[in-house]
């Protein structure tokens, strides 16, 4: 059963109310305490219904976990609920899962609680002091579709996700499972707008195409994919491109790139047509990596042009380091 939070509270507002059940109310004196008070399912549903922060949901599933064994099972259903489409963190110092699993453990629902666990497509609640219902899918091609209602979506799908035609993104997206990601309709022959979107999450060693799209978030993270497509992109908000060790990289066509790139590592490299007049160090393994890239440095340019094979490593490491013009080192 999904409970969703109707009416949001903060942090306080929640350990207050929790106080009768976790510490005691405050005795006439002002000094003391009363005795705790057993928590009932109507106040826990009253937390859900509230916030998914993890210091007030473990508060509340530690206040069951101190009744009576005997008392326990009739929490079942706020037990299940806790973790149906709601992030909870497996780790100390708000290790909820295994809070729940001793309570599951404790009553006999071990195999629902385990069900409810798995991610499915809908709405998701982030385990966080504020209010954030983010949207799963285990769908893998979209066109024509509005995901900008949501702060965050997180694509599940193991196989190539492919944006397509009229797609409009949330302001984060994850996607954890796929190894291959296009943001260009192959139809359309057109690469998506992805104004709005902050961040991009995607898999270590995943493939990207991102082929003409515009309004790329700033300052993204290209250093653990496996290959990178930006050709037709402008880079003007990317100032510090990095690439992993082996990547294949296509810059052709590309505008405004950063004053600093180095392919020395990269396995393949385009820059068919790609502008490196605003470059001012540009690295590569090797002459015949320049070659084979392609790249048509312009006329009286002022860049520093680095072969790796030909520096030493301390050496390489200093040019890289400073801010220099000059011709080939």
């Amino acid at each position: 059963m999904f409970v969703d939070i109707e009416n949001f509270k903060s942090v306080l507002a929640i350990e207050n109310l929790l106080i009768p059940y976790k510490r005691g109310r405050l005795a006439p004196d002002k000094k003391s305490y009363l005795s705790k008070e057993p928590i009932t399912p109507d106040v826990c549903f009253q937390v859900l219904k509230s916030t998914n922060a993890p210091r007030n949901i473990k508060d509340m599933l530690q206040c069951i976990a101190d009744l009576p064994s005997s008392e326990q099972a009739r929490f079942k259903d706020v037990v299940l609920a806790t973790f149906t489409q709601r992030e909870q963190p497996n780790k100390q110092p708000h290790n909820i899962v295994l809070l729940g699993k001793k309570l599951a453990a404790a009553s006999g629902y071990e195999a629902e609680l385990a069900e409810v666990q798995k991610p499915k497509d809908g709405y998701f609640l982030l385990s966080a002091s504020y209010l954030d219902k983010s949207f799963v899918t285990f769908e893998n091609s979209f066109s024509d579709v509005d995901f900008s209602v949501h702060d965050r979506v997180v694509f599940l799908s193991p196989e190539k996700i492919q944006f397509g035609y009229r797609v409009m993104f949330p302001k984060n997206i994850e996607i954890s499972n796929s190894p291959d990601v296009s943001f260009y309709d192959e139809q359309e022959t057109v690469g998506v707008n992805l104004e709005g979107v902050q961040s991009i999450r995607l898999k270590e060693g995943a493939k990207v195409v991102l082929k003409g799209a515009e309004n790329l978030p700033p300052n993204f993270d290209f250093s653990y994919c496996s290959e990178v497509d930006l050709s037709y992109c402008d880079l003007s908000n990317q100032p510090n491109l990095a690439f992993k060790d082996g990547a294949k990289v296509n810059l052709s066509w590309t505008e405004n790139l950063p004053p600093n790139l180095d392919f020395s590592h990269c396995s393949e490299v385009d820059l068919v047509e790609c502008d490196l007049s605003s470059i001012e160090k540009l690295v590569f393994k090797n002459q015949e990596q320049m070659k084979e890239s392609k790249a048509q440095i312009p006329d009286k340019w002022e860049g520093n042009l680095i072969f790796a094979d030909e520096q030493p490593e301390t050496s390489l490491n200093l040019a890289m380091t400073l801010k220099t013009k000059g011709g080939r080192s």
